[in-house]
């Protein structure tokens, strides 16, 4: 038999299972199997957007859920980044992440959450270090998370977390790459630049531009004293500081012989 009609077959009796009542081990093998299939297809794909998606087109394709959501943590806020189901308009909608909600608790708890007697629950994605998100499922009836639906889920929800966080690193990884270049294409533009005073406008001007800051500033150390050359974005700053006070952020940079961010 091959593996698109067993994956036919494991699903179709997954569907009637879940419709007829507590899962059995043979439906819980059935469902083990199609989470192993579902970690077999997202492992190796790298670009983020198609993974989110893919993960649940797949998740509700074999494992039969009426609704699949996937959300991804941004800032204070945890945001709908792929949907499968009737409720695709929840795209790019947020929910804050200190609300009562099941995926915020989720989240927070770091376990999985089900409305008791519902027909939804919610399964954080832990990466490593962090929290990614979390994915929310709807079956078609009532009781339907039994212990083995949980556990197989929790495995699901482990190895979507792996794959998110692969494709997150290979991004990372990429732009950290596309800022080099652009830093050598600064270099080049700059060095042969004769006056001091345009050099330093042209530093300033071309890492606004081609790294994408907003707001840029650059002073120049004499003697004790940083002096402002240029800035973009800013309304105002300071025209001298003094590179030995500790509360001053530039001057920490100085000091330290580091970058300094606040």
């Amino acid at each position: 038999m091959s593996s698109t009609v067993q994956s036919s077959t494991t699903t179709k009796r997954l569907h009637s299972a879940r419709a007829a009542g507590p899962i059995s081990d043979h439906d819980r093998s059935d469902m083990l199997a199609a989470v192993l299939e579902i970690a077999g297809q997202i492992a190796g794909i790298l670009d983020l957007e198609l993974l989110l998606d893919q993960i649940v087109q797949q998740t509700k394709a074999l494992l039969g859920y009426r609704e699949v959501a996937l959300l991804l943590v941004e800032g204070d806020t945890l945001a709908y980044r792929a949907c499968a189901g009737e409720q695709a308009q929840r795209l790019g909608t947020c929910l804050p992440r200190d609300e009562d909600s099941l995926p915020a608790q989720a989240l927070r708890l770091g376990t999985p959450i089900h409305t008791a007697h519902g027909s939804i629950a919610t399964f954080p994605l832990l990466g490593d270090a962090q929290p990614f998100g979390v994915i929310e499922l709807e079956c078609t009836s009532a009781d339907c998370w039994s212990a083995a639906v949980l556990e197989a889920l929790a495995a699901l929800a482990r190895q979507a977390a792996i794959a998110i966080q692969n494709a997150q690193q290979h991004l990372a990884a990429q732009q950290h790459v596309r800022e080099l270049a652009l830093l050598d294409q600064i270099r080049i533009s700059v060095v042969g630049q004769p006056s001091l005073p345009d050099l330093l406008r042209d530093i300033v001007d071309k890492v606004t531009t081609m790294l994408g800051y907003p707001l840029v500033s650059l002073y120049a150390l004499r003697g004790e004293q940083l002096l402002f050359k240029h800035q973009i974005g800013y309304s105002t700053l300071p025209s001298r500081l003094n590179w030995n006070e500790r509360s001053n952020t530039i001057s920490s940079t100085r000091r330290w012989r580091r970058a300094s961010i606040s």
